[in-house]
């Protein structure tokens, strides 16, 4: 997220371990997209409150004008697949520290009105006019259909929300992970990262019924090691992602790591078009040109 003159973003961390284990949030911020500063961890396991795990979400500015992190809480002893629920922290000091929402989970499993979701996790927050809405990723327990489900904001602290059903079923996909959903130009684009290569749609957003109805879609990258998307928009309206770079050689005491940003467009006829990001030229060296 762009707050008050930095580039903020955050990432999964496992602070003691190269291995998976149990998840943090990192938090980096930079001016220009090139120069990055770490920060102190963002989020944490709140252990006396029952959490063992912080897994992925986004960052928005709620009503109130204050920075807001979603995220999928995993607690202790719980399954990842079938009981998570998704919390939500504030800030009031730059984005330094955050605090968790006394109204935490600010979407628990009954939220879903009967709806029984597997992979529940990885809240997407995306403004459109007035209204504010949520979506989540995940397969539906009676069909086993990856789907994206959509909620609504009741109020204006975002800690109350309105199960509005499910947004998109993704085609012969197993589930949904990391749903980022966004307006390009004049168009609604959907990122799902389903075990495999991420896939985008392109198409229109029904506000009234909370529905998507793509036109076009196609693979986000063509490579085994970009996953898990996320996007921020920069002032000037352009939208960023950032992928999770994996596959890296083990025991060298990190694992893992981000993309470099690239900025996204359509093309005429609504395909998917990737650039690296402007601010990037300032690390180019020389032209070389061969033919």
């Amino acid at each position: 997220i762009y707050y008050q003159g930095y580039y903020h973003l955050f990432y999964q961390l496992t602070p003691f371990s190269d291995q998976s284990g149990i998840k943090y949030w990192g938090h980096v911020r930079s001016r220009d997209l090139v120069k990055w500063q770490p920060l102190p961890i963002a989020l944490w396991p709140s252990t006396e409150l029952g959490e063992e795990s912080i897994w992925s979400g986004c960052c928005t500015i709620n009503g109130d004008g204050k920075p807001m992190a979603f995220y999928t809480s995993i607690g202790q002893g719980k399954s990842p697949f079938d009981q998570a629920v998704q919390w939500a922290a504030t800030s009031d000091d730059g984005m330094i520290t955050w605090h968790k929402s006394p109204a935490n989970p600010v979407l628990p499993a009954a939220v879903n009105n009967g709806t029984n979701i597997y992979d529940w996790r990885d809240p997407f927050v995306f403004h459109d006019g007035q209204k504010t809405f949520l979506v989540a990723g995940g397969h539906l327990a009676q069909n086993g259909d990856a789907a994206v489900n959509i909620y609504e904001a009741q109020n204006a602290s975002l800690t109350k929300w309105k199960y509005r059903g499910v947004l998109f079923h993704i085609p012969g996909a197993p589930t949904a992970e990391c749903p980022n959903f966004f307006k390009l130009a004049d168009q609604w684009v959907l990122f799902v990262s389903p075990y495999g290569k991420v896939q985008y749609f392109v198409g229109d957003f029904d506000e009234a019924t909370c529905r998507f109805h793509p036109r076009s879609q196609g693979f986000l990258d063509y490579g085994p090691g970009f996953y898990a998307p996320n996007t921020m928009q920069v002032p000037d309206g352009r939208r960023l992602v950032w992928g999770w770079l994996g596959g890296f050689p083990t025991g060298r005491g990190w694992n893992g790591c981000l993309s470099l940003p690239r900025q996204l467009s359509l093309s005429r006829d609504g395909q998917l078009q990737q650039f690296p990001a402007s601010q990037l030229n300032h690390l180019r060296g020389k032209r070389i040109q061969w033919s």
